[in-house]
């Protein structure tokens, strides 16, 4: 009996000692100094922007609510904070006030929509940079304030065609053109549809289906390589030319306004 009390208080002893230190949330910020860059969510994204931060050596502030992530913040030098970024008070409490740049880095869509949309309020003299979920959220983002957004997948696909392209055997020079073109492109695209009618019927915050269309004219025609893949080609082909017929009627009667 004696042998397994003493089992006992060693794994008792030994479980204590073992489990990581829990995180206490909200923690006044009691360091003071100016924040160049607030960066708000320290997942995959804002872990590897922050990179440059570091190199460059810029003061920076993490805020977070995940205690991992705030665990692995540590590691880096930054101030650390743990709390949720949609609430004002924590923002002001990590050094929002004082920040030169706040990144909003977090991975769902409509928390930071939400903190974009507070910081811009509450914090106008600072510049907003957000991580956009995808093209829907990008237009949403800037509708919001944001004062630079950037697609989370963007510049890594265009980096992998890239890539691509040059062990296909074309020059690098030429590649980098094609980038630069590419990017251009969507950039122009992106502004027509801010403020071509996308937001018809919004509400809510739902956006409705962006198109997907090509940033360059295909060379040649898609070919369909199985029956599937050529029924939902030719049902794609049909609901194009009738989407251009109903245009062109539309356009056709128009009243004139002269």
């Amino acid at each position: 009996m004696a042998f397994t009390l003493l089992s006992v208080k060693l794994t008792q002893w030994f479980g204590v000692k073992l489990r990581p230190e829990p995180v206490k949330p909200d923690i006044p910020n009691t360091e003071g100094g100016r924040t160049n860059v607030l960066v708000i969510g320290f997942g995959r994204f804002g872990q590897l922007a922050s990179q440059m931060l570091i190199a460059q050596g810029s003061t920076v502030t993490v805020l977070d609510m995940d205690a991992q992530h705030i665990r692995e913040a540590s590691r880096f030098g930054y101030r650390i904070y743990y709390g949720d970024g949609r609430r004002l008070n924590v923002l002001r409490a990590a050094g929002a006030e004082n920040a030169s740049v706040i990144a909003v880095c977090t991975e769902r869509a409509e928390t930071t929509s939400q903190i974009v949309r507070m910081t811009k309020t509450q914090f106008p003299l600072a510049k907003i940079f957000a991580r956009a979920h995808d093209r829907r959220h990008a237009i949403q983002l800037v509708t919001a304030g944001a004062d630079y957004q950037l697609r989370e997948t963007l510049e890594s696909a265009l980096e992998f065609g890239r890539e691509i392209l040059e062990e296909l055997g074309e020059d690098e020079d030429h590649t980098h053109e094609i980038l630069a073109d590419v990017r251009r492109r969507d950039a122009e695209l992106l502004a027509l549809q801010q403020v071509g009618g996308l937001y018809s019927g919004y509400k809510q915050f739902k956006l409705p289906e962006v198109p997907v269309k090509p940033l360059i004219k295909p060379k040649s025609e898609s070919t369909a390589l199985n029956e599937p893949a050529r029924r939902l080609a030719e049902a794609e082909k049909q609901a194009e030319k009738e989407q251009a017929d109903n245009s062109e009627k539309t356009s056709t009667h128009k009243p004139s306004s002269d």
